[in-house]
C-alpha cells in the first residue's frame, strides 16, 4: 500500500468542503445561514440527539425527549420547505431548531435569539473541527483499487476519548492496537464496494482503524453500529489477535495460559484482551480455522471456547465452528452482540467469567478491572 497524490486530492476536496463551511461559520450567523449550513436544521438535531437516525428524509417518532426527560415522546419531521421541526407530544411544544435549542437552554426563541445563535456557533465550531491536511494519512491498494484515509493519532485522540470510549464502556484500558479516526475508506465486502466518509456533524457514528501492520493492514470498526471491515493485504498466516496472543498468555496472565477463546466480533476481541484472556477473532465470516492454527497454536491451549456474537449472516459460521471443533460455547444473549448483552445484563462479566477455571489463589475483580493475580 502507498500514499498517493490522488488520495491526497480526494481528501483535499473533502477538506475544502469543511473549510468553506468553517469560513461561513466564522461569519456573522443569521437564521438563513444556519439553515443553509445544517440542511434545514437536520444536522443540529443529529448533534443534539445522538439516537436520532433519519433515513432518506423520513420522519422519526417516539425518541427520548430532552424536553420531557425520561419520556419517549419526541418526533422530528420534515416539512415541504425543506426545514426540519420537532414536536414533544407530552408537553405539546413544537417548532424549528431555534425553538428546540431555546427549550433546551430555558431561553425565549424570540427575545434571546442572539444568544441562541451564539450557542449554535459554538456547536458548529466544535463539530466542523478543521483537521490540517498534513495530519492526514492517505493510502491506496492498487490490487483492488480500494482506499483508506486516516486522521493522525494526535488529532484522532479527541474523538477516541470522547466517542469511541463512550461506545465501549466495558473496556477499562485502551485497546492494544494503535487507533486512528477514519476520514474515509472504500472496501469490498461480499463483492460489494462499500464507501464511507466521516460526518463531522455525527461523530458518534464513526469508524476507527485498529492498526495490524503499518501502511498494510487495518481493522475498521464502528463502535456505534458494531460494523467491521478489513482493509489492505492480510499478512501471511495471520489471524486477528495473534500478534498479542503470546504476550497475554505467557506474560500478562499465567493463570489463564491454558485457555483460548475464539470470537467473531471486534468488540468480543477487545473485551477479551482487556480482561487479559488469550483470544483470536474470525472477523471475515470464516467457518473454519486455518491449518497452521490447528498445527501450531491449538496444541498450546488445553481449554478452548467459542464466544460468538449472532450478527447478520452468522448462522452458518456459528453452526460450522461448533460442529467442526466441538469447543465449549460461551453463550451471550441470543441475536445480540456483546454491547447489547452488557447493557441488559448487570452481571454480564461474571456470566462470562464463570466459564473459566482459575487456580485457587486467582481472583477476578470487578466489571471493568483487568484480570490480575492478587498478591
Amino acid at each position: 500500500m502507498k500514499q498517493t497524490e490522488k488520495q491526497k486530492d480526494t481528501y483535499l476536496r473533502t477538506h475544502n468542503k469543511y473549510s468553506n463551511l468553517k469560513t461561513k461559520i466564522m461569519e456573522r450567523l443569521t437564521k438563513k445561514l444556519v439553515m443553509e449550513l445544517t440542511d434545514g436544521g437536520l444536522k443540529l438535531f443529529q448533534i443534539l440527539l445522538p439516537d436520532l437516525k433519519m433515513l432518506a428524509g423520513r420522519n422519526v417518532a417516539n425518541i427520548d425527549s430532552p424536553i420531557s426527560k425520561g419520556k419517549r415522546c419526541l418526533s422530528i419531521f420534515k416539512r415541504s420547505e425543506q426545514l426540519y421541526y420537532f414536536k414533544d407530544h407530552f408537553t405539546g411544544r413544537h417548532g424549528d431548531i431555534f425553538e428546540f435549542i431555546a427549550r433546551l437552554n430555558k431561553l425565549d426563541s424570540k427575545y434571546d435569539f442572539k444568544h441562541i445563535l451564539e450557542i449554535i456557533q459554538d456547536i458548529l465550531d466544535d463539530c466542523y473541527y478543521q483537521i490540517p491536511v498534513d495530519q492526514i494519512e492517505a493510502f491506496v491498494n492498487e490490487a483492488d483499487n480500494t482506499s483508506l484515509t486516516l486522521v493522525n493519532q494526535g488529532h484522532s485522540k479527541k474523538y477516541i476519548d470522547k466517542h469511541f470510549v463512550a461506545g465501549m464502556p466495558y473496556l477499562e484500558a485502551s485497546p492494544l492496537y494503535p487507533m486512528q479516526l477514519v476520514q474515509s475508506f472504500a472496501v469490498y465486502s461480499e463483492k460489494k464496494r462499500i464507501s464511507y466518509e466521516f460526518d463531522y456533524a455525527n461523530p458518534n457514528n464513526a469508524f476507527y482503524s485498529l492498526k495490524v501492520k503499518t501502511n498494510e493492514y487495518y481493522i475498521l470498526f464502528n463502535p456505534a453500529t458494531r460494523k467491521c471491515f478489513m482493509w489492505g493485504k492480510m499478512p501471511e498466516y495471520y489471524i486477528v489477535g495473534i500478534e498479542h496472543l503470546s504476550k497475554i498468555a505467557y506474560c500478562d496472565n499465567l493463570s489463564l495460559r491454558k485457555v483460548l477463546v475464539i470470537t467473531n466480533t471486534v468488540e468480543g476481541l477487545l473485551f477479551l484482551q482487556d480482561k487479559g484472556i488469550p483470544s483470536l477473532a474470525l472477523l471475515g465470516g470464516e467457518s473454519e480455522l486455518p491449518d497452521h492454527f490447528n498445527v501450531v497454536i491449538s496444541p498450546l491451549f488445553s481449554k478452548k471456547y467459542l464466544l460468538l456474537g449472532m450478527g447478520p449472516n452468522c448462522d452458518k459460521q456459528f453452526s460450522s465452528l461448533i460442529d467442526k471443533y466441538r469447543y465449549e460455547v460461551i453463550k451471550v444473549k441470543e441475536t445480540s452482540y456483546l454491547g447489547l448483552f452488557f447493557s441488559k445484563n448487570a452481571n454480564a462479566v461474571d456470566l462470562i467469567m464463570n466459564n473459566f477455571e482459575f487456580e485457587e489463589d486467582f481472583i477476578c475483580e470487578g466489571f471493568a478491572s483487568q484480570i490480575k493475580k492478587i498478591a
